[in-house]
């Protein structure tokens, strides 16, 4: 395997050629979660993955409750599937929570307040009531301007009580998060998102999956450890794999257009990591 043939399989594992995908939920689902920080971006991204002659309105997937926007992996917005996003937030919520400590600490956010923005928004949102972060805002005595808005909803959202809703026009609203059927264990869902990552994003290697996923090493090599995953060297450094992907490398004519923030980029540790991108995009 050479840097171009990693290069090739990355693109077909992201659905970015020959995709026989129709559902923008079966894309999310496949890779996992994908950043979604800018929306729009976002469902270009989607678009980009599926066959021609599929339903591409990603609006109608979020309207339905089956796509979210979630703070996932990172304290950043990612689509997922509904069905996923809750053992995938809870995986990695705690270490959200640590990596904001400091941005707590610095807009004097305290348990007390924490815990008054949570019962407040279980109570306005309940009987399926949906409202905007603009709607949120005065029931939680803030203005605004106020930066601590972000960090209240981001907060419930962690903590399994509210979610993405419904679009009011272009903006997201809020819901009360409903019941959800799918629980993993710690060890378990580890191993579930490597196997995605690997498996949509492969050949890549373990500091790659480190920098997508925000886990320490040691909980992501022990995730790696347990997926059924092929592994080549490659000038010195392992590349590992879903072991059932095509080893034919794919051949790959034309040009994409990706947004800025597309997987192709940010699903790597540096971007274009392990092959020369810009000859094929």
């Amino acid at each position: 395997m050479t840097e171009s043939d990693i290069v090739c399989h990355r693109l077909r594992n992201q659905l970015l050629h020959s995709s026989t995908y129709t559902s923008p939920a079966a894309v999310v689902q496949w890779l996992g979660c994908l950043q979604a920080t800018d929306y729009t971006a976002a469902k270009r991204s989607i678009i980009s993955r599926m066959h021609a002659s599929g339903n591409t309105s990603v609006d109608t997937f979020i309207n339905q409750g089956i796509l979210q926007r979630s703070f996932l992996l990172k304290p950043i917005h990612h689509l997922v599937t509904a069905t996923d996003n809750t053992w995938i937030q809870t995986l990695t919520t705690p270490l959200i929570k640590v990596s904001c400590k400091r941005l707590y600490h610095t807009l004097s956010i305290d348990p007390p307040l924490l815990k008054r923005s949570r019962h407040t928004l279980e109570k306005i949102l309940r009987d399926g009531q949906t409202l905007t972060r603009q709607q949120l805002t005065p029931h939680l005595g803030l203005s605004s301007k106020d930066l601590r808005i972000n960090i209240l909803l981001m907060d419930a959202e962690l903590e399994g009580i509210i979610c993405s809703g419904p679009l009011s026009g272009k903006t997201f609203t809020y819901r009360l998060q409903p019941p959800q059927a799918v629980a993993i264990p710690a060890e378990e869902a580890v191993a579930v998102l490597a196997q995605r990552y690997f498996r949509s994003r492969g050949p890549a290697r373990l500091q790659d999956f480190v920098y997508w996923s925000g886990l320490p090493v040691p909980i992501a090599k022990k995730g790696l450890s347990e997926c059924a995953l092929s592994c080549e060297v490659v000038d010195g450094e392992a590349y590992w794999f879903s072991s059932d992907m095509d080893r034919a490398v794919p051949v790959i004519h034309g040009s994409l257009i990706l947004p800025a923030a597309d997987e192709f980029y940010v699903g790597y540790e540096e971007e274009g990591s392990g092959g020369r991108v810009g000859q094929f995009l």
